[in-house]
Parts: C-alpha cells; sequence; structure tokens
C-alpha cells in the first residue's frame, strides 16, 4: 500500500482545488520558508483524524480554512481527501483504493467521508489503528517533533513504541472497555442500591397484597354466602314466630281447663285427708299399746329362754364335769401308783449302784497291783477302741441320716416335677403365640404404613387439587379484577366521552329528560365514526366542531338557543340539516389530487355517518383533503393553490395562509378514538366475561372433585383408625403374651435352678453316703484291728500274768456294768420326777373341777324358783297383746279403705298437677321462643340492614344461596375466621406490590445483565493486557536491538540503548534512551549538541521501520539541524528504505533533494496563496535557484 493521491481546496494556504499524485519511493516538497510546504503534511495530518488545532499550528480549528489575502476573499470550506492504493490489503478493507475526505465548514460543521460516503472520525480512526498511519503515529514526523522524542518524558515517548507493537487498537479497546466497565460499575451501584430498596418493600408488600387480595376473596364471599343466610335465616325465624305465636293461645286455653279440674280434685283429696288423719289417730293410739306389750311379752320371753338355755347348759356343763373328775382321778390313781413303782425301782437301782461301786473300788484297787505298762497298751488299745466304736456309731448314725435326707430329696424332686409338668410345652405354646402376635402386629404396621403412604398421597392429591383450585380461583378473582377494571375503564371512557362537561352535551341530556327541547339529533362527536388511522385527522379536521349540537331545523336550533339563555346554561353551536350545505372539491381538481401519492381523500370519505346527516358532514369536512404528512400536505396545497384546508395523518393542518403542528395535541381532540376504544372495550368486556364463566365452571367441578377427595379422605382416616385401633389390640396383646410368657419363663427358670438345686444336693448327698460307707467299712477294719491287738496283748498278758486274768476280767465287767447301771439310775431318776409332775397336775386338775361343779348345782336352784314366776307373766301380757291386736287390725282396714280412696283421688290431683304444670312449662317456654325470635329477627333485620345495607326484599331477591345451608354455614364460620386471622389488611397494597414486583424483576434482569457484563469487561480487560504486554515486549526487544546497529551506522560507531523505567509493568513503564556518540562519554541527552540529538532521534526512526514498517513516512524537516555530511548519511539511509516504504520529505536541503525519486515546489506567486510546481529532475539548478530565493 502507498500514498496515490492528496487533493486538498480550502486547506490553509491552498485556496485553490489542488491535486499532487504520488509515486513509490522517495518525494520531495521543497519551497523557501513560509510558502506552505509544511501545509502539505498538515493536510495528511488533518484528514486523518487530527483534532489539535495547536497540532496543526494554530489556535482554534477554523483556522485550516482559508482566511484569505489582498487579492482573494476567504472560503467557507476547507476540504481534504487523502486517496490510498491498498491492493496489497493491508488496511482490512475490501476496496483496492481507499479514499478519505474530511470537510470542515466555516459555521464549524465538519463531515467525515470513506470512498465518497458519509461517515464517522471513528469509523477512520478504527481503520487506520495499528496501521502506522494514525494521526499521532510514528510515520508522521512534523517539524520540531525530532526533538520532542528526546526532550519528552519517558512515559510519553512510550506512544511511538506502542504504535509499532501494533497495540494501539488494544489500547483504545481497553479505555472503551475501562470506560463502559465504570460505567457498568455505576449502572451496577445504582441498581444494586434500588433493588436493595426495593426488596426491603417487596416482600411485607408481598404478604399484604397477598393478604389483601385473600381478604377480598373471602369477603366477597362472605358477603355473598352471609347475605344468603341471614334472608334464609330472617324467613325461618318468621315462620317459627308465627308458629310459636299461635301455640302460645292455645296452650293458654288448655292451660285454663286443666286448673279447672285440678281444682275439683283438689277438694276431694282435702276431705279424706281429713277423715285418713283421725282414724291414723285412733290406729297410732292402738299399735302404741300392742307394741308395749308386745316388748313385755318379748322381755318375758327372752328372759324365759335365756334361763332354759343356761339351765341346760349348767346340767351339760355339770355333766362333763363329772365325766372330766371320774377321768382326773383314774388318770391320778394310774400316775400315782405308776409313780409308787417307778420310785421303788429307784430306790432298788440306788443300791444297786452303790454295791456296784465299792465292788468297783475293790477290784481297781486289786487291778492296780499289775504290771504298769503291759496294762498301759491294753488300756490305750480298749480306749482307741471304745473312740472307734464311737466313731462308728456316729458315722452310721450320719449314714442313716444321709439315707433319709436321700429320700426327702427324691421325694422332693418328684413332686417338683409333677408340678411342673407340661411347662415345656406350655411355654412352646406360648412362644407361638407370642410370634403369631408380633407377625400380626408387623402386618398390621405395614397395613398402617400403607394407610399411611395412600393417605400422603390422597394429602398430596387434595394438595394439588386445592392448590389447583386455588390457582382457578386467583384466575377468577383476578377475571373479576379484570371484568370491574374494564367496567371502570368503560365507564370512565363513558364519562370522558360523553362530554358531560361541554354545555351542548349538558343541552342534549337534559332536553332528553325534560322534553322541552325537540328536533336536537346529537353532538358531532356522537353522530359520526372512523377508522383508527383516520381518528386523529378527523378529529384534527373538525376542531371545535365536535362539540357543535346538530338539530333538524333552524327552529329546532333557535328553540334551543333560547333555552340556553334562559336557563343560563352557557353558550352552545347548533348545525341545522335544512340550512348547512355540503362542500365539495371539483373533480378536475380530485382526480389530480389522485396522482399525488400523498393524497388519502377527502375526510367526509373516511368517515361514517347516516345519510340523514350528509349536508352537515359534507359542510364540515367535504372540503378537507388528508394528506398522509406534512410536506405532502404542503404540495398538495399547491396543487390547490391554498384554496382548501389540508390535514395530515399526524394532526397538522394547513389553512389557507397559514399551517398548524407541533408536538402535542389539543386537549378534548381525541373523542372519536375514545368513542373506538369503548366499543373494543365493550368486546374484551364479553370476552372477559366468557372467560369468567369458563372458569366459575371449573371451580365448580375442581371443588366438587375436591369435595370427592376429603370424602375419600374422611374414609381413609377411618380405615387408618381402625388399622391403628386393631393394632393397639395386637400390642397389647402381644405384650401381655410377651409379659406371660416372660412370667412362666421366670417359674420355669426357677424350676430349672431349684431342680438343679436340689440334684446337686442329691448328688452331694449320694458322694457324702459314698464317702461315709467308706468311712464305716474303713472303721469296721479297724475295730478288727483293735480287737486283734487287745486279743493280742490280753494273751500276751495272759502268758505273763495268768494269775491277773481273772482279775482283769471282773474289773472290766464290773466298769461296764457300772456304767450301766449309772445310766439306769438317772433314766429312773427323771422318770420318778415327771410322774410327780404329773401327779400334781392332775390334782389341780381335781380340785378345780370339784369348785366349778359346785358353783352350778347353786345356780340350778335359782333358776328352778324364777321360772314358775316368769311363766305366768307371759300368759297375763299374751292376753293383753291379743286385745290389742284385735284393736290394730280393725283400724289399719279402716285405714286401707281411706287410703285406697285417697290414692285414688292423689293420682288424680298428681296427674292434673302434672298436665297443669307441663302445659304452664309449655307455655312458657313457648313465650320465651317467641319472644327470643322476635329479638332474634330483630337482630338479624338490623344485622342485614347495618352491615350490608340490604333490606329482607332486596337481599332474597339478589343473593341466592347454591349450596346446602349447613355447608354454607360451615363455611361462613371458616371465612370469619380465616378473615380474623389475616389481622390489618392493606387493600392498596396489591397495586403497590404489582408496580414494585414489576419494577424489581426488571432491575433485577438489568442487574443480571450488568453482572454478565462486567465480567464480559474484565476477562477482556485481562485478554488486551496480556496481548498488550506480549505484542510490546516483543517489539521493545527488537526495536532494542535495531536502534543499536542503527545508531553506530549513523554515528558511524559509538553505542546507543533503550531501557524501560519499570520493567515490571510493562503497560504503563516508560523508556529511557542512552547514547555515546564516538569519542565521548556516555552522558545525558540533553548534553548532546542539536544535531547529535536529530540524528540520535532519526536512528531511532529507522529502528522503529525496521522492525515495523509502515506504507509511507512523511518527515517534514527532521534534518534541519544536521549538517551537509550527516544529511547526505541521512539521505543514503533513508534511500536503503525506499523499497518497502514510500517518503514523503519537506526539506530545503540541497543534499537531501538529490536523493529523492520526485520533486515538489511549493512557491507563493500570488501573496498568501500556495501553489504547487511538480519539478523534474534535470531542472534541479532551476528548483536549487527557486530555494535559495534567487
Amino acid at each position: 500500500m502507498h500514498l496515490k493521491r492528496l487533493e486538498i481546496s480550502g486547506f490553509k494556504s491552498f485556496a485553490s482545488p489542488l491535486t499532487v499524485d504520488f509515486d513509490r519511493g522517495i518525494t520531495a516538497v521543497v519551497g523557501p520558508n513560509g510558502s506552505g510546504k509544511s501545509n502539505v503534511a498538515d493536510a495528511v495530518r488533518w484528514v486523518l483524524g487530527e483534532q489539535s488545532a495547536k497540532q496543526l499550528r494554530g489556535s482554534k480549528m477554523e483556522d485550516v480554512i482559508f482566511a484569505g489575502s489582498e487579492s482573494r476573499k476567504r472560503v467557507n470550506l476547507a476540504q481534504v481527501t487523502l486517496v490510498l492504493d491498498n491492493e496489497d490489503g493491508h488496511l482490512q478493507s475490501d476496496y483496492t483504493e481507499i479514499s478519505m475526505t474530511r470537510k470542515l465548514f466555516r459555521s464549524g460543521e465538519s463531515e467525515y467521508k470513506l470512498n465518497g460516503t458519509s461517515c464517522r472520525r471513528k469509523d477512520l480512526v478504527d481503520l487506520l489503528v495499528d496501521s502506522g498511519l494514525g494521526k499521532e503515529a510514528y510515520s508522521m514526523i512534523g517539524q520540531g517533533e525530532v526533538e520532542k522524542i528526546l526532550s519528552s518524558k519517558p512515559e510519553e515517548r512510550r506512544a511511538m513504541f506502542e504504535d509499532a507493537a501494533g497495540v494501539l487498537k488494544y489500547k483504545s479497546r481497553k479505555q472503551q472497555s475501562e470506560k463502559k466497565l465504570q460505567e457498568t460499575m455505576e449502572n451496577l451501584d445504582r441498581v444494586e442500591d434500588i433493588l436493595h430498596e426495593l426488596e426491603q418493600q417487596i416482600e411485607p408488600l408481598e404478604i399484604q397484597a397477598s393478604t389483601a387480595k385473600e381478604y377480598i376473596e373471602k369477603k366477597e364471599e362472605l358477603t355473598a354466602l352471609d347475605v344468603a343466610l341471614l334472608a334464609i335465616d330472617i324467613e325461618d325465624k318468621h315462620k317459627k314466630w308465627s308458629v310459636s305465636k299461635q301455640d302460645v293461645e292455645t296452650l293458654q286455653e288448655r292451660l285454663k281447663t286443666e286448673e279447672k279440674q285440678l281444682a275439683s280434685y283438689t277438694d276431694a283429696r282435702k276431705e279424706e285427708t281429713n277423715k285418713l288423719q283421725n282414724i291414723e289417730q285412733n290406729l297410732e293410739s292402738a299399735q302404741t299399746k300392742l307394741l308395749e306389750a308386745s316388748e313385755r311379752l318379748q322381755q318375758q320371753e327372752g328372759h324365759k329362754k335365756l334361763m332354759d338355755e343356761r339351765g341346760t347348759n349348767a346340767y351339760t356343763r355339770l355333766d362333763e364335769l363329772d365325766k372330766r373328775i371320774t377321768a382326773i382321778e383314774s388318770e391320778w390313781k394310774r400316775k400315782k401308783t405308776e409313780l409308787d413303782d417307778e420310785d421303788q425301782d429307784l430306790r432298788e437301782k440306788t443300791n444297786q449302784l452303790t454295791a456296784l461301786d465299792e465292788q468297783w473300788k475293790e477290784l481297781t484297787n486289786r487291778a492296780s497291783r499289775s504290771k504298769e505298762d503291759l496294762e498301759e497298751e491294753i488300756e490305750t488299745l480298749k480306749t482307741t477302741y471304745i473312740d472307734v466304736l464311737n466313731e462308728q456309731a456316729a458315722t452310721k448314725n450320719e449314714l442313716r441320716y444321709h439315707d433319709e435326707q436321700r429320700k426327702k430329696l427324691r421325694h422332693r424332686l418328684r413332686i417338683l416335677d409333677e408340678e411342673n409338668k407340661g411347662t415345656d410345652e406350655e411355654l412352646k405354646a406360648q412362644d407361638k403365640q407370642h410370634q403369631e402376635a408380633i407377625q400380626r402386629v408387623k402386618a398390621l404396621q405395614a397395613k398402617r404404613e400403607a394407610a399411611n403412604d395412600d393417605e400422603q398421597s390422597l394429602d398430596g392429591e387434595i394438595e394439588q387439587a386445592t392448590q389447583k383450585k386455588v390457582d382457578t380461583e386467583d384466575h377468577l378473582y383476578r377475571g373479576y379484577r379484570s371484568r370491574k377494571m374494564r367496567h371502570d375503564s368503560l365507564c370512565t371512557k363513558w364519562s370522558k366521552n360523553t362530554l358531560a362537561s361541554f354545555k351542548e352535551l349538558k343541552l342534549f341530556f337534559k332536553q332528553r329528560t325534560v322534553r322541552t327541547l325537540t328536533g336536537i339529533v346529537g353532538p358531532i362527536a356522537s353522530l359520526v365514526s372512523s377508522d383508527k388511522k383516520f381518528e386523529t385527522a378527523i378529529e384534527t379536521a373538525l376542531a371545535g366542531a365536535l362539540q357543535h349540537v346538530v338539530v333538524d331545523t333552524e327552529r329546532s336550533g333557535r328553540q334551543a338557543i333560547q333555552y340556553l339563555k334562559n336557563h343560563r346554561e352557557g353558550r352552545a353551536t347548533f348545525l341545522p340539516l335544512d340550512v348547512m350545505r355540503a362542500r365539495t372539491i371539483p373533480e378536475a381538481l380530485v382526480q389530480k389530487l389522485q396522482t399525488h401519492d400523498g393524497y388519502l381523500g377527502t375526510a367526509k370519505e373516511n368517515v361514517q355517518y347516516e345519510q340523514q346527516l350528509e349536508p352537515v358532514i359534507g359542510n364540515l369536512l367535504g372540503a378537507v383533503i388528508i394528506a398522509t404528512d406534512l410536506k405532502a400536505g404542503n404540495q398538495l396545497a399547491q396543487m390547490v393553490n391554498y384554496k382548501n384546508r389540508i390535514v395530515t395523518m399526524d394532526g397538522d393542518v394547513i389553512n389557507p395562509g397559514s399551517m398548524t403542528g407541533g408536538g402535542e395535541k389539543r386537549k378534548g381532540m381525541e373523542l372519536l378514538g375514545r368513542k373506538r376504544e369503548r366499543e373494543e372495550l365493550r368486546e374484551k368486556q364479553t370476552s372477559i366475561e366468557e372467560a369468567i364463566q369458563s372458569l366459575e365452571k371449573r371451580v365448580a367441578t375442581e371443588k366438587e372433585t375436591l369435595a370427592q377427595l376429603e370424602e375419600k379422605k374422611q374414609e381413609q382416616l377411618l380405615q387408618s383408625e381402625t388399622i391403628r385401633l386393631e393394632l393397639e389390640t395386637a400390642k397389647e396383646q402381644a405384650q401381655k403374651l410377651a409379659q406371660q410368657k416372660e412370667r412362666d419363663g421366670a417359674h420355669h427358670s426357677l424350676y430349672i435352678k431349684e431342680r438343679e438345686a436340689i440334684l446337686q444336693e442329691l448328688t452331694d448327698t449320694e458322694e457324702h453316703v459314698e464317702r461315709t460307707e467308706e468311712k464305716e467299712q474303713s472303721l469296721v477294719t479297724r475295730v478288727q484291728q483293735l480287737q486283734q491287738s487287745i486279743e493280742q496283748k490280753e494273751a500276751l498278758k495272759k502268758e505273763e500274768e495268768s494269775s491277773e486274768k481273772d482279775l482283769q476280767e471282773r474289773v472290766t465287767e464290773m466298769r461296764i456294768e457300772r456304767a450301766k447301771q449309772k445310766e439306769q439310775f438317772e433314766s429312773q431318776q427323771q422318770t420318778v420326777k415327771r410322774l410327780q409332775a404329773d401327779v400334781k397336775e392332775h390334782q389341780k386338775g381335781l380340785e378345780a373341777a370339784k369348785d366349778e361343779r359346785k358353783t352350778l348345782e347353786s345356780r340350778l336352784g335359782d333358776l328352778s324358783e324364777g321360772s314358775s314366776t316368769i311363766d305366768d307373766d307371759i300368759q297375763l301380757t299374751s292376753e293383753e297383746k291379743k286385745t290389742e291386736q284385735a284393736k290394730v287390725e280393725d283400724g289399719k282396714a279402716k285405714r286401707e279403705q281411706v287410703k285406697q280412696q285417697l290414692q285414688l283421688l292423689e293420682e288424680q290431683v298428681q296427674r292434673y298437677e302434672v298436665r297443669v304444670s307441663e302445659e304452664a312449662t309449655k307455655k312458657q317456654d313457648e313465650e320465651l321462643c317467641l319472644h327470643r325470635l322476635d329479638i332474634e329477627l330483630d337482630h338479624l333485620l338490623n344485622r342485614l340492614q347495618s352491615e350490608y345495607e340490604q333490606s329482607y326484599e332486596a337481599a332474597r331477591r339478589d343473593y341466592e344461596l347454591s349450596i346446602p345451608v349447613d355447608e354454607a354455614r360451615t363455611k361462613v364460620k371458616l371465612l370469619k375466621k380465616a378473615i380474623d386471622e389475616l389481622g390489618f389488611v392493606n387493600l392498596g397494597a396489591i397495586d403497590e406490590f404489582e408496580r414494585i414486583s414489576e419494577r424489581h424483576d426488571f432491575l433485577k434482569s438489568q442487574q443480571e445483565d450488568l453482572l454478565v457484563a462486567r465480567r464480559t469487561l474484565q476477562e477482556a480487560i485481562r485478554e488486551m493486557d496480556e496481548e498488550m504486554t506480549r505484542k510490546f515486549r516483543e517489539t521493545f526487544v527488537q526495536i532494542r536491538a535495531q536502534f543499536k546497529e542503527t545508531y553506530r551506522k549513523m554515528f558511524g560507531g559509538g553505542e546507543a540503548d533503550l531501557e524501560l523505567s519499570d520493567p515490571d509493568d510493562l503497560l504503563e513503564s516508560g523508556i529511557d534512551i542512552f547514547a555515546r556518540p564516538p569519542g565521548k562519554k556516555r552522558q545525558a541527552l540533553s548534553l548532546l549538541s542539536g544535531g547529535e540529538r536529530a540524528l540520535t532521534a532519526i536512528a531511532l526512526l529507522f529502528a522503529i521501520l525496521n522492525v515495523r514498517p509502515v506504507p509511507f513516512c512523511i518527515l517534514d524537516e527532521v534534518e534541519a539541524a544536521l549538517d551537509e555530511a550527516n544529511v547526505t548519511r541521512f539521505a543514503n539511509y533513508l534511500q536503503s528504505f525506499a523499497h518497502q516504504t514510500q517518503f514523503i520529505v519537506i526539506t530545503h536541503r540541497k543534499g537531501r533533494m538529490a536523493s529523492c525519486d520526485a520533486l515538489y515546489g511549493v512557491t507563493m506567486e500570488e501573496s498568501g496563496v500556495s501553489r504547487l510546481v511538480s519539478v523534474r529532475l534535470e531542472e534541479t539548478e532551476q528548483l536549487e535557484a527557486i530555494v535559495s530565493g534567487d
């Protein structure tokens, strides 16, 4: 791509149009100072979008427009067109040739064009971004800007590097994104603040609105039901009141009759009562005497019986005592004899024992004289023998005892087994019953769980049905509200459309009411109609005539005017049908108008009206033309020579000689539209009514379905309750079986433990018996051994002391005999003592029996004497009792007769008293009922009037009950309870909640959009930062390397470098330049000479071009500070870039001109006006003369 052409007109000193063609290579623009050659560079900079007048060497942008000269006037337009050859597609455009045009008018208006099409400045800038051709790119170096490269701050210096790195578009997009992000954050903050405020309002408003809706719904339903029930109750109460009043009158008559009959029976009862009292007194006296005689006789007989019984007992006891005395004497004698015998035996045994003791002493003394050792051994053996015998006896006793114990244990075990026989089978049976009970409980639990699941499922169905019903009722209520709103809107439209505020309509209605006026047809607004699209035009065309009243004749109009005057009703305009004449447009003119696209016909043709109104409608609208818009209206007005009134579809009016229009219509000019809207509202009202009827049917169906489900739920609850009771019974039975099983098990366990204990004790006893038998056997063996030892010792003793044998035997026998006699003596002594005690005891018993016998004999004598006296008294008392008994029997008979008669009378009296009481009670109850019904009736009527402002007749007529009364009463109670539970109700919360909710939802969606936008922008900025960092780093490294090489070539040595001021922040880091010319030390740039600084900046420019070549580059006197040698060096180096970059060089240095491919000379032949001259290379000398000013 390269710069192909530059077209300038009215820009700075180029007053006349100028076209400059550029070829590839190096083109020089030369001329003397002040000739305007730098304006060529300014023109390129300006057309590329420069906005700073200072950069264009002016104070304001208007300075770029040719300001005039001594011989020329100033121009009002500056225009520059830049044509680029884009065959290589360097710019992102489908065009091979791109032209950019910028215009500036002295009025301040500007215009940009791209390839002849108007565009924005931003479109041009976006097209050139990162192409190296921007207004601030390194491809355009103006006067003094070379110095700025080195003298500017490091942060300002990075702009060239960013352009070379191609990050300007990212930087621009980042700035735009950051701006959008900031705006998004601000918007998000505002939205969140508003949402926070709305969220604090919406929840209580939602609750209040829901409560209000529920209140309205329930209140309306309650009113309908309650009024209907009140009407039914009033009717029912009135019927009951009438019946009750008639019953009271009937009961009053019956009560009087019963009271008369009661009085007659009461008098008869009184007479019989007096007669009975006399008989009772006589009978009471006789009974008293009989009672006294009976008591005496009873006492006497009891006393006699007691004496007889005492005598019989005494004789019986006497016989017993005689027998006892005889027995005691016999036993005493026997015991006494036995005592004497035993006492004699005791004395004999005492004598025997004494004798034995003497013999024992003598034998002992004799035996003591034998050998001591042998006797000691024998004695020891015998002692041992005796001990063993004793032990053997004890063992036998023990063995006998254990044998008895063993028998007892076996007997106990047999009894225990018999008592617990069959326990195992019973336990097994109980366990089986318990398991069956548990299985039944589990089955019932499963059945109950299934029932619970069914109940939950049914609850879900009921909940769904209820929710469905509630939703349908909510839709129905909304339909009611919509119907009401439509009705209110219709009424509002009607009230606005009836023109009640217009005096003409007042008149119209009054004449229809009082019938004093005749011939009035009606106001224009109510007599005409039109399509919706023509409403504005027709209303504008009629204007105030919409309020005019049509009358049939002029006379009717005069009567109406007189009526207004008489009644001071204001003023009105009347249009008589017999006077008005239609206006028309000539046919030829109509045909002419029809050729125009903006002609829509006359106003009369676009309205509908009755045929009789033809004169009036033709007069008002026949000559009015309707146009599509104001422009067409103006053209149609010219066609009719501004003779007719023209109205546009927007309501603008073109009158002959004037025009009327604007952004707001006059008030009161939308009457036709309101009339049409009223008709539309009526149609919508009809559709809403149909929808409401459909919803009411749905509600009824859903209520029926819900009732069926509720009934099914009740059945399910009953079934669940039955299962629960069965389950409780089964659990109780299982628990009882478990307890019985536990008790029987414990008893069985006790039996097992007791049986085991007995078996263990029996085992221990058996073992003990075995051990005892073994011990007994060992003792038998021991006894035998001791006997053998004693026999051996005695044989030895016999051998050694045969003489002492007899003595020893006798001593032994004597000792044994003595022991036996002593034992017998002690036993006999005990027997004697026992017999002595028995004898004493029998002696005492005998003496006591004899004493008691004497006492009984004395008592029997006394009883025999008193018995004869008591018999005489009993005889006398019996005769007295018989006499009094006869008197009592006679009195009782008489009393019984009177009592029977009195009882009959009493029964009659009681029966009639009951009947009178019952009748009086009934009468009183009926009177109370009548009074209560009267109060309740008044209360119901007052309540109907006070609460609902309804009379009974109106309530009965307007409110009908569609459900059973009981169900309605239940529903009323539930509704009242539900309304009371609602508490305070804010009815305005419904509309407020809808408004707040809509706003909240809208802001919520906005918040979500803003959050998404924020994330998107943040991600985009992050990606752009990464891309800019990468590209800037890569480009900087390349430029740095090229700068080092270029600097050495330009200066013929030395060194230079580029460094980042903040390597950690590549997006904001400045760039420092370091340079050391050949033969000098490294020093600050400010200490370099002007030429060195310029050459350093040029080296940097060429380094950038090496890294990022540009299509073309404009250099405005950048070599001004160089000497001829450096100019030549610069020219040669520039020539090396000419194959890849097109250079436009503005210069006045000869050395620089020599290396150019083409030259353009700028001269100012006319003062203040520049002119461009193309110069061939062979005319260089002439050009040099021009430059030097010769």
